[in-house]
């Protein structure tokens, strides 16, 4: 699970992100009945300088959820989270909702929760394990080399 739009994990090899953010390399039509997404190819070699629907000439927009905007597979990231036997949370402040809410519903269960992060978090006092770490590749290749 991601709340990155930079679509990196899934370029790192990553099979099952579940990009709550969405992803900036697709877009979606504007008009409600339609949803057409198009890559971002679609949109750099598009002639005019608003893009507009292959399908209904409506106008594109990135595929990210941008403020005030519900995430993406909410309930999907939700259920994830909750059937996780152990959660890792890497390299995030663990401030945006709703994602820390389902984190904080997940530790109401008792379960493993680990932290890898660069400084406090604001559900430090939840985890059963905080790795303090600058390079958290480092920590990772270690707990795998353990593994």
């Amino acid at each position: 699970m991601t709340q990155n739009i930079d679509n990196l994990h899934q370029e790192a090899g990553s099979k099952r992100v579940i990009a709550v953010h969405g992803n900036a390399e697709r877009f979606v039509c504007t008009k409600f009945t339609c949803n057409t997404l198009v890559d971002a190819d679609y949109v750099r070699k598009y002639p005019e300088v608003v893009p507009k629907c292959p399908q209904c000439q409506s106008i594109l927009k990135p595929d990210v959820v941008l403020f005030g905007e519900p995430i993406q597979n909410h309930r999907q990231a939700r259920d994830t989270i909750l059937s996780a036997d152990v959660l890792v949370v890497i390299g995030s402040s663990l401030t945006v909702y709703p994602l820390a809410g389902f984190i904080g519903e997940y530790c109401a269960s008792r379960k493993t929760f680990i932290i890898i992060n660069k400084g406090p978090t604001a559900l430090d006092h939840l985890s059963t394990v905080k790795l303090e770490t600058n390079h958290t590749g480092d920590a990772l290749e270690k707990i795998y080399n353990h593994l």
